[in-house]
C-alpha cells in the first residue's frame, strides 16, 4: 500500500470482514475509496486485526479510515515517532471490547494502519514490522510516479496494436495521485485472453474532456500500468484508464495505438479499481 507494508502472523486470515468489521484474526487491505457495507454488526470479542489502507486530501476530523470516522479528539492523540526510519504519527484512538485500537499514520505516503489485539505483544510486534520501500519487491512497480498520467511518456510502442506478439504474463500497477495503490498479475492464459480482447476492441483516440471532472461520484480512477512480459524480449507497456463521466473516453493505450475500454477488456484486466471489487487486492 503506497510502498508501506507490515508482517502479520501467517495464521491470520486475509480480509475476514462482515458488514465492514473484522470477524476473525485478520489482515485487512483496502484501496482508496473503499466503502464498507454496514449492518450494525459488532466485532466479536478477542479478535486481533491489522487494517492497512490509504486516504486522500490529508488528515482531518470526519475522515473515514477503514471502519472508523476520526474525530478531532482522536487526531489530537496522535504523536510523531519513527519506525524503521519511517516517520509516522501514532496513538490509541478507541477501545474495542476493552482492548486498545492503535492508529498509525504515515502522512507523507497517505497510509493508515489500525492494529488491535487482546495480546499487547502482538500489537507491538506488528507495528514494529512496518516498512516503506520505493519499489514493490514482488512486481517491480514503483511506489510513486506520475509517469503514467500521460501515455505520451511511455516508450515508443507499436502503431498497429497496443500489445504486439504473444506475451506470456502481465503485471499491473494501479496508481492514485501518483501512489501505487494496488498490484496484480495475470497468468499466461489470462494474458492471452486480455491481448485478444484488446486486439478486437475498436480503435479510439485519447480525449481529455473528462479531465476536469475531479470530485464526487464521477472522479476518474488513476492510471493502471500494464506490463506485458515475453520469454525472449523486453516487456511492452500500456496504460488502462477508466473515465466514469463518459464510457467512450475509457481506453488502453501504448501512446501510439489506442483501443476503447470494452467490457471484454475490463473483465480481462486485473481487477484493481477499488469500486469494482471488494477489498483484498494487494
Amino acid at each position: 500500500m503506497h510502498g508501506v507494508g507490515v508482517d502479520a502472523p501467517a495464521e491470520w486470515k486475509l480480509d475476514a470482514l462482515h458488514c465492514g468489521v473484522p470477524v476473525a484474526d485478520t489482515l485487512i487491505v483496502t484501496t482508496v475509496g473503499y466503502a464498507p457495507t454496514y449492518c450494525l454488526a459488532s466485532p466479536p470479542a478477542g479478535v486481533s486485526f491489522a487494517w492497512l489502507g490509504s486516504y486522500q486530501n490529508g488528515l482531518h476530523p470526519g475522515l473515514a479510515l477503514g471502519h472508523y470516522i476520526l474525530s478531532g479528539r482522536q487526531l489530537a492523540r496522535l504523536r510523531p515517532r519513527q519506525i524503521n526510519n519511517v516517520l509516522v504519527a501514532s496513538g490509541q484512538v478507541t477501545r474495542l471490547h476493552g482492548q486498545r485500537v492503535l492508529l498509525v499514520v504515515v502522512p507523507h505516503r497517505h497510509v493508515f494502519l489500525f492494529v488491535s489485539s487482546p495480546h499487547p505483544d502482538a500489537v507491538a510486534k506488528l507495528v514494529d514490522s512496518l516498512q516503506a520501500v520505493d519499489v514493490d519487491p514482488d512486481t517491480g512497480c514503483r511506489t510513486f510516479t506520475r509517469t503514467y498520467d500521460d501515455v505520451a511518456s511511455l516508450p515508443a510502442g507499436s502503431s498497429r496494436t497496443p500489445v504486439p506478439g504473444a506475451p506470456t504474463s502481465t503485471v499491473a500497477c494501479y496508481y492514485v495521485d501518483g501512489w501505487l495503490e494496488a498490484t496484480g498479475e495475470l497468468s499466461s492464459a489470462q494474458t492471452s485472453k486480455l491481448v485478444v480482447a484488446i486486439d478486437v476492441a475498436p480503435r479510439a483516440r485519447i480525449s481529455h474532456s473528462c479531465d476536469k471532472v475531479r470530485q464526487g461520484s464521477y472522479a476518474a480512477p488513476g492510471p493502471m500500468l500494464l506490463q506485458f512480459r515475453y520469454p525472449s524480449q523486453a516487456p511492452v507497456s500500456a496504460v488502462a484508464r477508466i473515465f466514469a463521466c463518459h464510457g467512450w473516453q475509457s481506453y488502453v493505450s501504448n501512446g501510439r495505438s489506442t483501443r476503447r475500454m470494452t467490457l471484454a477488456v475490463l473483465h480481462a484486466i486485473p481487477r484493481l479499481w477499488g469500486y469494482l471489487l471488494p477489498p483484498g487486492v494487494k
